[in-house]
Formats: C-alpha cells, sequence, structure tokens
C-alpha cells in the first residue's frame, strides 16, 4: 500500500513538472513572436515607453531618446513581466504626420454662401 502511495505522488509530480515545462515554453515562444505595435514614444522615470492602444511598453534594443513625442511603428520582442511589458526593439519607423491638403476652390466658395 505504502508503495502504491509512494508511485502516485511521484506520477503527480511529474505531471506537474511537466506542465511547468509547458507552459514554460509556450511562455517563451509568444515572447519570442515579433509583433508590430504603433504608439508614442514617451519619456518616463523608467525609461523610454511606447504608449499604443495595446498599453504601455518599456523600450529596449535601440536607443530612442530621439524619437520622443513621435508616433512610430516598432517591430520587436514583447516580454510580459508580473507588473510590465517590456518591447525589446528591433526595427522602428517613424510615422509621417498628415499634412493638409490645401482648401479647394469648392471649399473656399462654400464657406462665403
Amino acid at each position: 500500500m505504502k508503495r502504491r502511495h509512494v508511485y502516485r505522488m511521484k506520477a503527480a509530480a511529474a505531471a506537474a513538472l511537466g506542465a511547468v515545462f509547458f507552459l514554460a515554453a509556450m511562455v517563451t515562444s509568444a515572447a519570442a513572436m515579433g509583433e508590430e505595435i504603433i504608439g508614442k514614444v514617451v519619456r518616463s522615470d523608467a525609461g523610454n515607453v511606447l504608449v499604443a492602444d495595446s498599453g504601455e511598453y518599456l523600450l529596449s534594443g535601440k536607443p530612442m531618446a530621439n524619437l520622443v513625442g513621435k508616433t512610430v511603428v516598432v517591430d520587436g520582442d514583447v516580454a510580459y513581466g508580473s507588473i510590465t511589458k517590456t518591447l525589446r526593439v528591433d526595427k522602428v519607423r517613424v510615422l509621417q504626420p498628415e499634412i493638409p491638403s490645401a482648401p479647394t476652390e469648392a471649399d473656399r466658395t462654400a464657406g462665403s454662401g
């Protein structure tokens, strides 16, 4: 009886350990996937941060100080911590500001009516 109990405990421990390794592999593979995120670069106490619709990401991997205040598209890997998300930047591209078009003749005459 005692041997059977020990065997069950070992089997349960092995299953739990396997589940831990499986979950660790899933988290690692999710963090390794490249993501493209659009947001604005801001300076914070922790460093440069990307503020996006999906949240805030602490930026690492490339110098971003010259991009503070600009809207960018960032390609990189996200690591999810217990409190913060960190985005390791592989590529960054500044989005061009939309230039307003000059008013057309129809726009000018519509307002003078």
